[in-house]
């Protein structure tokens, strides 16, 4: 009987012992960034007011929708590699800049992937994401467009830059924005693919003559503005001295001089795209115009001038289907777990079917 409750106790010490060596086993990075990954479905976005009509109005259609590029993503990538990942809907307001036609409906698939991290000797989901999988439909979300607000404004133009153009993967057009951190030190990149119709795209290319033309067209505005500025301040009474009054005219037609000068030098390339060499374009670029090496360059380097195509969009279908998408997604870096950022990035490239998507414009 002692013999028996002897051999009990030393059973029941050595379990203790064996819970407390596998607890105190440390967590490793290796064992984290490649656990096995699982989808979530997150809570919608609610409603702003800032939406359109055909976005408020067929919330039903857009959430099926939304689910279905969903349901592609987790067949195409059932195990997110090292991530937990909450995707869902998120509505976006129209943007008439980059939209062939601001009727349609916008609205997003969002999937931010949270990497798994060691946390207290256990394998946790990080709180904050360290990539996303964004997908916009009808809309430039995440793409990298950078919206050329002045000249909209001034010229009463539809203005937008691509970012610098990659490797098309399957047949549709890729793009790398600006990465975090810059250039020189680069903490994340970030990349776009654009799913469009074949045979047409949601907009159309400026040429370099028509740049020219704007760049004038700027010059005159900017000129008058300022006369009626100063105009406006001797009203009011306060002393401007004639001679700086006198001098803006020949300080614009300097301005002038220049883009003609430049316009001469591209002669032979002025039905050409423009590609500038940064992704803003305004009155103040054109003052700060040094040489002309500093004006355009070449897609993979630059930033691709274009304007909306208004006659892309097909007006037969209803609004809050897909006319074209932006997906979106980024590659860290950083050592902080970016094992996760590096297998989407893969799977993106090397095995997922974007004609999957390309299909979904014509349904």
């Amino acid at each position: 009987m002692k013999r028996s409750a002897y051999l009990s106790l030393l059973i029941v010490f050595t379990l203790i012992l064996s819970v407390d060596f596998v607890q105190a086993q440390p967590c490793k990075k290796e064992d984290a960034m490649n656990k096995a990954g699982v989808w979530k479905r997150g809570k919608d976005s609610g409603l702003t007011g800032q939406e359109n009509a055909a976005t408020a109005k067929y919330v039903k259609q857009i959430t099926a929708f939304v689910d279905t590029i969903g349901n592609v993503f987790i067949k195409a990538y059932p195990n997110p590699v090292g991530s937990q990942v909450e995707w869902n809907r998120v509505y976006q307001p129209p943007d008439s800049s980059t939209m062939p036609d601001p009727a349609l409906a916008s609205y997003l698939y969002s999937a931010p992937f949270q990497p798994y991290v060691c946390e207290n000797g256990k394998i946790v989901p990080y709180l904050k994401a360290n990539t996303w999988l964004q997908i916009s439909v009808n809309d430039y979300y995440k793409s990298g467009v950078s919206i050329l607000k002045e000249m909209n404004t001034a010229l009463h133009e539809n203005l937008f830059t691509l970012p610098p153009q990659r490797t098309p993967i399957d047949g549709y057009p890729c793009f790398e924005s600006e990465p975090r951190g810059g250039a020189d030190n680069p903490r994340e990149r970030y990349y776009s693919v654009l799913i469009h119709k074949n045979g047409a795209l949601p907009f159309t290319p400026v040429t370099k003559g028509e740049f020219f033309q704007m760049c004038q067209k700027m010059i005159d505005i900017n000129e008058a503005k300022r006369k009626s500025e100063f105009l406006e301040l001797k009203k009011l009474g306060m002393t401007i001295d004639q001679e700086i009054i006198d001098a803006i005219p020949s300080e614009f037609q300097a301005l002038r001089d220049k883009i003609t000068n430049l316009e001469k030098l591209h002669e032979k390339q002025l039905n050409q795209p423009a590609v500038l060499t940064m992704p803003y374009w305004g009155f103040i670029s054109i003052e700060n115009i040094s040489n002309e090496k500093s004006i355009f360059t070449t897609p993979n380097r630059g930033y691709q001038l274009v304007r909306v195509n208004p006659e892309y969009a097909d007006p037969s279908r209803e609004k809050w289907k897909p006319q074209y998408m932006w997906v979106s997604w980024s590659v860290s870096q950083e050592d902080f777990y970016p094992a996760n950022t590096v297998a989407l990035d893969k799977m993106i490239r090397e095995s997922f079917d974007f004609d999957k998507l390309g299909e979904m414009l014509l349904k």
